[in-house]
Protein backbone atom coordinates (compact mmCIF):
# COMPACT_ATOMS: atom_id res chain seq x y z
CA UNK A 1 0.00 0.00 0.00
CA UNK A 2 1.17 3.32 -1.29
CA UNK A 3 2.38 6.02 1.67
CA UNK A 4 -0.33 9.00 1.67
CA UNK A 5 1.85 12.91 1.03
CA UNK A 6 0.31 15.39 2.50
CA UNK A 7 -1.55 17.77 0.30
CA UNK A 8 0.63 21.05 0.39
CA UNK A 9 -1.07 22.89 -2.69
CA UNK A 10 -4.54 24.70 -1.48
CA UNK A 11 -4.61 23.44 2.41
CA UNK A 12 -3.18 25.50 5.27
CA UNK A 13 0.17 25.06 6.87
CA UNK A 14 0.66 25.28 10.04
CA UNK A 15 3.37 27.86 10.31
CA UNK A 16 5.39 27.86 14.02
CA UNK A 17 6.81 31.31 13.28
CA UNK A 18 2.88 32.99 13.32
CA UNK A 19 2.52 33.21 17.11
CA UNK A 20 5.59 35.08 17.72
CA UNK A 21 5.15 37.63 14.74
CA UNK A 22 1.32 38.03 15.85
CA UNK A 23 2.40 39.07 18.98
CA UNK A 24 4.86 41.64 18.17
CA UNK A 25 7.99 39.00 19.84
CA UNK A 26 9.50 38.42 16.42
CA UNK A 27 13.25 39.11 15.95
CA UNK A 28 14.38 40.53 13.10
CA UNK A 29 17.80 41.47 11.73
CA UNK A 30 17.52 45.12 12.31
CA UNK A 31 16.91 44.39 16.09
CA UNK A 32 19.86 42.53 16.74
CA UNK A 33 22.33 44.24 18.38
CA UNK A 34 25.78 44.68 16.92
CA UNK A 35 28.93 46.67 17.93
CA UNK A 36 30.70 48.66 15.93
CA UNK A 37 28.02 48.84 12.71
CA UNK A 38 27.49 51.65 10.90
CA UNK A 39 24.68 53.22 9.06
CA UNK A 40 24.33 54.51 5.22
CA UNK A 41 21.76 57.15 4.26
CA UNK A 42 21.83 58.04 0.49
CA UNK A 43 21.49 61.90 -0.28
CA UNK A 44 19.15 61.37 -3.83
CA UNK A 45 18.44 63.49 -6.60
CA UNK A 46 15.14 65.10 -6.83
CA UNK A 47 15.71 65.99 -10.75
CA UNK A 48 15.02 63.74 -13.54
CA UNK A 49 18.06 65.29 -15.38
CA UNK A 50 20.00 67.85 -14.12
CA UNK A 51 24.02 69.42 -14.35
CA UNK A 52 25.53 68.96 -10.83
CA UNK A 53 26.53 72.84 -10.42
CA UNK A 54 28.00 72.38 -6.96
CA UNK A 55 27.28 70.16 -3.87
CA UNK A 56 28.64 71.12 -0.27
CA UNK A 57 29.03 68.36 1.89
CA UNK A 58 30.77 70.04 4.54
CA UNK A 59 28.42 70.58 7.51
CA UNK A 60 27.37 67.08 7.03
CA UNK A 61 30.82 65.59 7.31
CA UNK A 62 31.39 67.85 10.10
CA UNK A 63 28.15 66.79 12.40
CA UNK A 64 28.51 64.80 15.54
CA UNK A 65 28.44 60.98 14.93
CA UNK A 66 29.16 61.11 11.18
CA UNK A 67 32.23 58.79 10.00
CA UNK A 68 32.46 59.69 6.44
CA UNK A 69 30.32 61.20 3.77
CA UNK A 70 31.12 60.20 -0.05
CA UNK A 71 30.51 61.60 -3.29
CA UNK A 72 30.45 60.46 -7.01
CA UNK A 73 34.23 62.43 -7.05
CA UNK A 74 35.28 60.31 -4.17
CA UNK A 75 34.78 56.72 -5.66
CA UNK A 76 35.51 57.42 -9.34
CA UNK A 77 38.73 55.85 -10.24
CA UNK A 78 38.24 53.49 -6.79
CA UNK A 79 34.93 52.18 -7.69
CA UNK A 80 34.07 50.53 -11.00
CA UNK A 81 30.89 51.17 -13.20
CA UNK A 82 27.71 49.68 -12.85
CA UNK A 83 27.04 47.37 -15.51
CA UNK A 84 24.33 47.12 -17.78
CA UNK A 85 22.07 44.18 -17.07
CA UNK A 86 19.86 44.44 -20.71
CA UNK A 87 22.63 45.02 -23.12
CA UNK A 88 22.01 44.13 -26.48
CA UNK A 89 23.14 43.84 -29.94
CA UNK A 90 23.92 47.85 -31.32
CA UNK A 91 23.15 48.66 -28.15
CA UNK A 92 24.54 52.10 -26.52
CA UNK A 93 26.22 50.93 -22.97
CA UNK A 94 25.15 53.51 -20.91
CA UNK A 95 28.12 54.57 -18.17
CA UNK A 96 26.24 54.60 -14.51
CA UNK A 97 28.12 55.42 -11.72
CA UNK A 98 27.14 54.04 -7.90
CA UNK A 99 27.38 57.91 -6.98
CA UNK A 100 26.05 60.24 -10.21
CA UNK A 101 29.46 62.16 -11.25
CA UNK A 102 28.86 65.91 -12.92
CA UNK A 103 25.36 65.20 -13.36
CA UNK A 104 21.67 63.52 -12.31
CA UNK A 105 20.08 61.18 -14.95
CA UNK A 106 16.90 60.53 -12.90
CA UNK A 107 14.78 60.97 -10.21
CA UNK A 108 16.59 59.12 -6.80
CA UNK A 109 19.59 59.39 -8.64
CA UNK A 110 22.31 58.43 -5.41
CA UNK A 111 24.42 61.48 -5.35
CA UNK A 112 26.22 61.20 -1.38
CA UNK A 113 26.21 58.72 0.81
CA UNK A 114 26.74 59.16 5.05
CA UNK A 115 27.99 57.07 6.73
CA UNK A 116 27.45 57.30 11.12
CA UNK A 117 27.44 55.52 14.04
CA UNK A 118 22.98 55.80 14.08
CA UNK A 119 20.87 55.35 11.44
CA UNK A 120 19.24 58.71 12.64
CA UNK A 121 22.52 61.07 12.66
CA UNK A 122 23.35 59.81 9.19
CA UNK A 123 19.83 60.62 8.20
CA UNK A 124 19.82 64.16 9.94
CA UNK A 125 23.58 64.62 8.29
CA UNK A 126 22.16 63.61 5.08
CA UNK A 127 19.43 66.89 5.49
CA UNK A 128 22.72 69.09 5.29
CA UNK A 129 23.69 68.34 2.04
CA UNK A 130 23.33 70.82 -0.50
CA UNK A 131 23.36 70.65 -4.31
CA UNK A 132 22.70 73.38 -6.46
CA UNK A 133 21.83 72.53 -10.09
CA UNK A 134 21.82 73.73 -13.50
CA UNK A 135 18.60 72.77 -15.91
CA UNK A 136 16.85 70.74 -13.44
CA UNK A 137 14.35 69.03 -14.94
CA UNK A 138 11.77 68.07 -11.66
CA UNK A 139 9.78 64.88 -11.30
CA UNK A 140 7.03 66.90 -12.26
CA UNK A 141 6.68 70.02 -14.56
CA UNK A 142 3.25 71.18 -12.55
CA UNK A 143 6.02 71.73 -9.60
CA UNK A 144 7.73 74.06 -11.70
CA UNK A 145 9.83 71.87 -13.78
CA UNK A 146 12.75 73.03 -15.66
CA UNK A 147 15.18 75.81 -14.50
CA UNK A 148 18.08 75.67 -11.96
CA UNK A 149 19.36 76.32 -8.70
CA UNK A 150 16.53 74.85 -6.55
CA UNK A 151 16.08 74.40 -2.67
CA UNK A 152 14.16 71.77 -0.46
CA UNK A 153 11.96 70.04 -3.44
CA UNK A 154 11.49 70.86 -7.28
CA UNK A 155 9.71 74.22 -8.25
CA UNK A 156 11.40 76.08 -4.52
CA UNK A 157 14.60 78.63 -5.91
CA UNK A 158 17.74 77.47 -4.27
CA UNK A 159 19.76 74.12 -3.61
CA UNK A 160 18.18 71.13 -3.99
CA UNK A 161 18.19 68.81 -0.47
CA UNK A 162 16.53 65.32 -0.44
CA UNK A 163 17.22 62.69 1.33
CA UNK A 164 16.51 58.75 1.71
CA UNK A 165 17.79 55.87 3.87
CA UNK A 166 19.44 52.94 3.23
CA UNK A 167 19.92 50.19 6.15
Amino acid sequence: MATVLPKLVGDRIKRREDPALIQGLGRYVDDVPTVGTLHAAFFRSPYAHARIKSLNVEAAKNYPGVVTVLTGADLLGKVGTIPCGAAGPGMKVPVNHALAVGKVGFVGQPVAVVVANDPYIAEDAVNLIEMDVEGGCSQSHRNGGGGSARRGRPGAGGPARYAQSAR
